[in-house]
């Protein structure tokens, strides 16, 4: 049951996100900073405006202040609050300069995704397959799984409302079955960050007045992530491949981006290019910003209600997960092939 306490704590996430990043819109337009740059010669860059890319601060700041007054200093959940901070400055400090070496990055998402483990003694050992991991290669697993998910949210923030809206599918999918398995703190949490992110969200979509950002976007895919890990591992009702079918879409961006680049290319998987599934999508069909992220939000949301359905069938997640892949390859190289025509 959704009380006032709940309501109230749900309107701080809202109002102080949408005011944060009101004044960080100001603040980056006055003083030049977390900007990204409408002349910047990056392929991933569609926008036309110079706008700022620290809306992640908005949402950060907002679910941690309605964390912490609805939840005060719950101990059982420490681990989750420090391993996102530290994930969320890795992304941060790269908003800030643009030149943090991913070396460092990449060692500040496996040590904010180690403390969450360690910090609350959850890691992936159950797989939903019959067999159990041992402990060491469950917690390295973890951390593997964490930061590949912190990652591909970030992959797939290309447009106006895109990574945002992907994100309110997904914690919207944890809520609900968290409530259905009466995890209630999970369930809670989840409540928070959307109205966090919807906060942001009004300002970035349609018309892209600041953006996610790469702290926003490494925060929100860990947070999912880790809230993933305590759902599946906590309660037996819950297919440890609901996390996957959930997620699908950015997992699988990051893994196809990675065979294209490298096998189908040749060249470094770390490279960014301009050919990506959003990027063909708007380029071939929608050619518009917004309506590029509202269509595939549109195709995506069957398959998280669906999983949602059938979240303690793994062989069901499964060929939910098999469908959308299929349905993401056909349309990919449709793309591909209408362009060479």
């Amino acid at each position: 049951m959704i009380n006032e306490f709940i309501l109230f704590s749900s309107a701080i996430a809202f109002f102080m996100s949408f005011g944060l990043c009101l004044l960080v819109i100001i603040a980056s337009k006055r003083l030049d900073f977390f900007m990204d740059s409408a002349q910047s010669q990056k392929p991933q860059r569609f926008h036309t405006h110079n706008t700022s890319r620290a809306g992640g601060v908005g949402i950060f700041v907002a679910f941690y202040c309605a964390y912490l007054f609805y939840f005060g200093y719950d101990k059982s959940l420490l681990g989750l609050l420090f391993g996102a901070f530290v994930i969320f400055i890795s992304g941060l400090a790269e908003d800030f300069s643009s030149s943090l070496n991913p070396k460092i990055r990449l060692i500040l998402q496996c040590f904010g995704a180690f403390l969450g483990c360690y910090m609350m003694s959850v890691y992936l050992k159950d797989l939903s397959l019959g067999f159990e991991l041992p402990r060491f290669i469950g917690v390295l697993f973890s951390i593997f799984a964490l930061v590949g998910v912190t990652n591909a949210i970030n992959i797939i923030d290309g447009f106006n409302g895109l990574a945002s809206g992907i994100c309110l599918l997904i914690f919207g999918a944890i809520a609900f079955v968290a409530f259905a398995v009466q995890d209630n703190n999970i369930a809670e949490i989840c409540i928070f960050v959307i109205m966090a992110i919807l906060g942001f969200f009004v300002l970035n979509f349609p018309k892209g007045k600041i953006f996610l950002g790469d702290g926003g976007a490494y925060f929100l895919g860990f947070l999912a992530g880790f809230l993933l890990i305590l759902l599946t591992q906590k309660n037996t009702l819950v297919s440890t491949w609901f996390g996957f079918s959930i997620m699908v879409y950015p997992v699988w961006e990051v893994l196809f981006s990675i065979y294209r680049k490298k096998v189908v290319r040749g060249i470094s998987p770390m490279k960014p290019d301009k050919a990506h599934f959003h990027m063909l999508l708007f380029k071939r069909v929608f050619k518009n910003n917004a309506s590029t992220s509202l269509g595939i939000c549109l195709l995506y949301a069957p398959f998280v209600v669906l999983s949602c359905l059938f979240f303690y069938s793994t062989l069901i997640l499964l060929a939910i997960s098999l469908a959308f892949i299929v349905l993401y390859i056909y349309i990919y190289w449709s793309l591909i092939r209408f362009a060479k025509k």
